[in-house]
């Protein structure tokens, strides 16, 4: 009765679209297992036992799901329906548990790990390709596996961690670099060690001088930034010397540094402002997962004074800013004015005609926040901005 041996394998995903455009995907079911019930063994790829996908074997092989292949073997399975692909590769680290009922016959085999197994039957069971050893010459007599030219091995090092912030990156290259050997990536790059910025499976193929082929992947998770917005009132920043700004940015983060200089704006998403001068607030945030960002914020302070226009006349206004009340005074040849309190958007609060040379006008009533004072008369037409803290 024929038995089937599943090997264990990794399931490896990589984009191929320097290649044939297709984009990658996960293939739920995929597996790859190695079928003894013919000899020599046949590599069979399946997916759930559907049949809506190709099948394209390293070897050159296609369209089939199964192919006489020993050692190094890759099979890329693309879905039909989504032109997506999945690519299973080789990883030939032996499994030293697994128990096979496999014949008491000596026909030794090499192993893609390096490791001579007395036939090839013992090198499925540990779940590695395999090839026929090469007799020495001498009766009973082989060769090390190690000058077998279809055992090579090869392993992806990275010199970090292979889950970074996005705006990171990390350099990925073989363990042991053969000087003598090739090596090319599924990015596309035909160089041993790579710089990786994005999310994938990243394969690489390496050939030494003998022509032994031996593949490694390595997977990279690159967590985006984390999402940063930011709304001001008024929006856009554009106000006048004296007014109130308020930044809201994105809520729920973990920690908020701004650089307004004010303490108790750290690990705040809303503040509130007094800007006297152009600025640039900048805020960086750090997420749960140690993956910052950051927003600039420019805000323009204008003293709006281009909206305000006055006649020469020597009118005092004072203290400005001011904590409580306004003194107005002015020459006492100007007869019959109007003195009106407006806001910054023209809303009239205060008026009073017939006013003396001099005037207090008491804010307790109103609002903190910047006013314009306007003096009408037969030869005034005067304005003034006006804080009130």
């Amino acid at each position: 009765m024929a038995r089937i041996f599943i090997c264990i394998i990794f399931l490896f995903l990589f984009s191929v679209n320097e290649v044939n455009s297709q984009t990658p995907c996960s293939l739920s079911g995929a597996s790859v297992y190695l079928d003894y019930s013919s000899t020599p063994a046949l590599m069979n790829a399946s997916v759930n036992g559907m049949s809506l996908y190709d099948y394209t074997w390293n070897n050159g092989s296609t369209g089939v799901n199964q192919t006489l292949i020993y050692s190094g073997w890759c099979v890329t399975i693309t879905d039909l329906i989504t032109g997506c692909d999945t690519t299973i590769c080789e990883n030939c680290m032996p499994d030293s548990t697994a128990f096979c009922p496999c014949p008491m016959i000596y026909m030794p085999v090499c192993g893609c790990d390096g490791i001579m197994y007395s036939n090839w039957c013992l090198a499925v069971c540990a779940g590695v390709g395999w090839s026929p050893a090469i007799s020495n010459g001498l009766p009973g007599g082989w060769l090390p596996c190690s000058s077998n030219p279809t055992s090579c091995f090869v392993e992806i090092s990275a010199n970090g961690s292979t889950t970074f912030c996005e705006g990171d990156s990390i350099q990925l290259q073989p363990n042991i670099y053969d000087v003598n050997g090739t090596y090319s990536w599924s990015n596309g790059a035909n160089y041993h060690e790579i710089w990786v910025f994005s999310s994938g499976d990243y394969i690489l193929t390496y050939v030494n001088d003998t022509g032994c082929v031996a593949y490694d992947t390595m997977n990279i998770q690159v967590i985006p930034k984390p999402n940063l917005t930011a709304n001001t009132i008024p929006d856009p920043a554009d106000i006048c010397l004296g007014d109130t700004l308020v930044i809201e940015l994105t809520s729920g983060l973990d920690n908020y540094y701004w650089n307004t200089g004010n303490p108790l704006h750290q690990d705040q998403y809303v503040i509130e402002l007094l800007p006297n001068i152009d600025f640039i607030y900048v805020c960086e945030v750090i997420d749960s997962n140690s993956c910052s960002n950051k927003v600039e914020i420019e805000v323009n302070v204008d003293t709006c004074a281009t909206s305000i226009s006055s006649t020469l006349i020597d009118i005092n206004i004072f203290p400005n800013p001011t904590k409580n009340v306004l003194n107005i005074n002015f020459p006492s040849d100007l007869k019959d004015l109007k003195i009106t309190l407006l806001t910054i958007d023209g809303k009239i609060i205060f008026v009073n005609e017939n006013i003396p040379n001099k005037f207090v006008i008491n804010l307790s009533e109103f609002s903190q926040g910047s006013y314009i004072v306007k003096i009408e008369g037969e030869k005034v037409n005067f304005f003034k901005k006006i804080i009130f803290q």
